[in-house]
């Protein structure tokens, strides 16, 4: 019963999410411009092909983590948590470099460079909190603890909305906007860091490569990689091809409203 109380949690939590993104989507493209926005949504598909680099081996990991809790093999478990934690750190920090580069690398049409790199700096830091987030996630979900991550989504996706708006309004530029996702994903991480050492004190915080056990996790995860890569490609490479037709403000033009019909279904059905 806790379990599907749970999940019940994390839907509704999920359904929060998506409201307050519809409300937050249009003050954004009034207050930033058609311009400024396109470029945030812009910058925002292209860094998306970053986490290719990223084969998502949480799934495995919890596969093996709720085995080993299930075995009582406790110390078992927290070794692959160990493990997983320094597999994620080092697709972070690999992450963050290729954020950096892309800035110097990639042109974006009609911007320059000093418009854009802070922006895939913001980037970068928020891809890093997310993937060390992903990290602690397979010991909460191995251990049904649904409600708990309900709150924190809650707190997280109400207070970025929050963030989000205040700072938008403030300065009027897109650089705020990717400041809020970089500040969203290190206070995530911060706080799935404090909830999971107060849940386990047992917890080992500090990353330990274990080659056998990210060989396992690896093999695991990199199943689905093939199709997880296809269609990220698919649902993102017009958004990328489209300002190399049409004038870079034209994205937002072009995404906001497909977007709308797939907002509402996911509020109707998010499971």
């Amino acid at each position: 019963m806790a379990r599907v109380s749970g999940s019940i949690s994390l839907v509704l939590t999920g359904s929060v999410a998506i409201a307050l993104r519809m409300i937050t989507v249009p003050l954004y493209l009034v207050w930033l411009g058609e311009d400024q926005y396109s470029l945030f949504l812009y910058l925002l598909f292209l860094t998306g092909f970053v986490g290719l680099s990223n084969p998502h081996v949480d799934e495995a990991a919890i596969t093996r983590l709720t085995e080993a809790f299930a075995k009582g093999e406790t110390d078992r478990a927290w070794r692959i948590q160990q493990a997983f934690t320094a597999l994620s750190l080092l697709i972070a920090l690999v992450g963050v470099i290729v954020f950096v580069g892309m800035a110097f690398l990639i042109p974006v049409p009609d911007h320059t460079l000093d418009e854009v790199w802070p922006m895939f700096l913001c980037f970068g830091l928020a891809y890093a909190g997310n993937v060390m987030s992903d990290a602690l996630h397979p010991v909460l979900y191995a251990q049904d603890k649904f409600q708990q991550l309900a709150v924190r989504e809650f707190f997280i996706s109400t207070g970025g909305a929050l963030a989000g708006i205040a700072l938008v309004w403030a300065y009027r530029t897109p650089v705020a906007l990717a400041a809020v996702s970089a500040m969203n994903a290190v206070v995530g991480y911060v706080l799935l860091l404090v909830l999971t050492k107060r849940l386990y004190p047992e917890f080992r915080v500090r990353p330990k490569w274990i080659p056998e056990i990210n060989r396992d996790l690896m093999r695991i995860g990199l199943r689905g990689y093939l199709h997880r890569a296809a269609l990220m490609v698919s649902s993102t490479i017009d958004k990328i091809l489209l300002p190399h037709a049409l004038p870079l403000r034209q994205l937002a033009h072009y995404h906001v409203p497909s977007q709308v019909p797939i907002t509402l279904q996911r509020m109707m059905d998010p499971i």
